[in-house]
């Protein structure tokens, strides 16, 4: 390697137009500060390098010890480098903590792929690649593209614990990881830059929480197999639970962005003791769709479940004492039936005069949406 050290300003790098050669440059033993953030130069530590567009095929980045920073922008960067190679090096630091981290921009939609290395995995996007080790944080953003613009996570075959929600009262930022690995943030410079996170659990038996962002929509998919992958969403204010599937459904707190999931076997929604009020909201189309809406009593006055027909199961808790259940049937003609199911125990039911019903002191149920209320 040549030493950057004799070199005041700039280092020129001449190759053969058309070319397959490596870049590669290499931090020191302190925390650095690599940037690549034009066509054809770089900078390391603010000695800059340069070189001869079409050129340089692959560029690497090998940060060292110490707690490194690297930027990328791949928007700007000459098309003909078609992967880049970030090793964030050592230490690895704990969450929270001073860390290796790796800023890229992009253009349009962008992929992040974790391995089985928590703090690896790949960003890529059409005709380049990006390979990432070492590091403990990525900050994403996009300078646009066909709306809406998305950012994807891709977890990994085995089975995975994914974490998605706003960072801080910020309702355009979105930190997303898994398996204490790397934590990834989208939109840290531009607001909203991308309108969307899609989480894909692919293989293995996956648990993702999901706590929703106000200006950005979670699109989450569970994968394979097909019996095994959970979501748990976490809410604050009025929410409406839409399940149209077998293995989908969406969640929509008021005042947020929508959770639209796939690939699902179980959906709990979890509240903050706020007095919530969860609506059911049933499967509707052309010719009136008649749904079967089983609500099961959990352990305390504010959980239980609920099942629309066969489709995705879903059960709910800390609604607070204040909460409420409400059936809601978007078909022209009110066709659908509500189960409230009792427990083991002598049960006390109560329904007043305007259709709330109730068991054994639980927050109240509204199924006046109802053709037929059975009690079982």
């Amino acid at each position: 390697p040549t030493s950057l050290s004799q070199f005041n300003d700039t280092f020129t790098v001449t190759g053969v137009a058309g070319g397959n050669d490596t870049l590669a440059l290499y931090g020191t033993a302190a925390a650095d500060v690599v940037t690549i953030a034009s066509m054809t130069a770089a900078t390391v530590n603010g000695t800059q390098i340069d070189w001869s567009l079409g050129t340089i095929a692959q560029i690497q980045v090998n940060g060292g010890a110490g707690f490194d920073s690297t930027a990328l922008d791949l928007d700007m960067l000459d098309p003909f480098v078609t992967e880049v190679l970030v090793d964030g090096g050592t230490p690895t630091a704990a969450a929270g903590a001073a860390n290796d981290a790796l800023l890229v921009q992009v253009s349009g939609n962008a992929r992040i792929t974790q391995s089985t290395d928590p703090t690896s995995g790949q960003i890529d996007q059409p005709n380049r690649l990006v390979n990432y080790t070492g590091i403990e944080s990525i900050a994403a953003t996009s300078t646009g593209g066909i709306a809406p613009v998305t950012l994807t996570f891709r977890a990994t075959n085995g089975a995975d614990s994914v974490t998605v929600g706003p960072v801080g009262g910020n309702g355009n930022q979105v930190a997303i990881s898994a398996n204490g690995g790397t934590v990834i943030t989208a939109n840290t410079t531009v607001a909203a830059s991308f309108a969307a996170v899609a989480i894909e659990g692919r293989d293995g038996d996956d648990h993702i929480t999901v706590t929703p962002i106000a200006n950005v929509a979670v699109n989450v998919d569970g994968g394979n197999p097909t019996a095994s992958d959970a979501v748990v969403v976490n809410i604050t204010g009025a929410t409406t639970f839409a399940p149209p599937g077998s293995a989908a459904a969406t969640v929509h707190v008021a005042g947020l962005a929508p959770v639209s999931l796939a690939g699902v076997e179980s959906v709990a929604v979890g509240g903050n003791d706020s007095g919530i009020r969860l609506t059911i909201r049933t499967p509707s189309g052309d010719v009136p769709v008649v749904s079967t809406t089983t609500l099961t009593p959990g352990g305390t006055r504010d959980s239980g479940s609920v099942q629309v027909d066969s489709l995705v199961p879903m059960t709910f808790g800390n609604l607070g004492t204040l909460g409420s259940l409400v059936l809601v049937d978007p078909d022209n003609v009110a066709n659908d039936i509500f189960v409230y199911e009792g427990t083991g125990a002598n049960d006390s039911v109560f329904l007043d005069g305007v259709g709330q019903v109730g068991l054994n002191g639980r927050i109240g149920g509204d199924p006046t949406a109802a053709v037929r209320l059975v009690l079982k």
